[in-house]
């Protein structure tokens, strides 16, 4: 057999293409995770939703001075969300 000698070079080389090769497999596992999640989550019939339709803090529930309290406003001595759905009346 032949003694083939490699320079640092080509070592150098072979190694970045194999980093490169592990990354990407890295990568491709990832994507494959995320669409086996998705799968799985689509393939189970959608839970039936049944909204509680108490949306109103009381005064003093510490929601007033801030924290999430970013999308809610003062009314009538409570605090309403204002991302919540509203029930309307018939």
């Amino acid at each position: 057999m032949a003694d083939v000698r490699h320079s640092d070079g080509d070592v150098a080389q072979i190694a970045l293409h194999l980093l490169d090769a592990v990354r990407k497999t890295q990568e491709s596992l990832r994507c494959v995770e995320i669409w086996a999640s998705a799968l799985t989550a689509f393939s189970q019939p959608v839970p039936e939703y049944r909204p509680d339709m108490t949306y109103v803090l009381r005064p003093g529930s510490g929601s007033e001075t801030g924290g999430c309290s970013a999308g809610a406003k003062k009314h009538s001595g409570t605090v309403r969300s204002t991302n919540a759905p509203r029930r309307h009346s018939s």
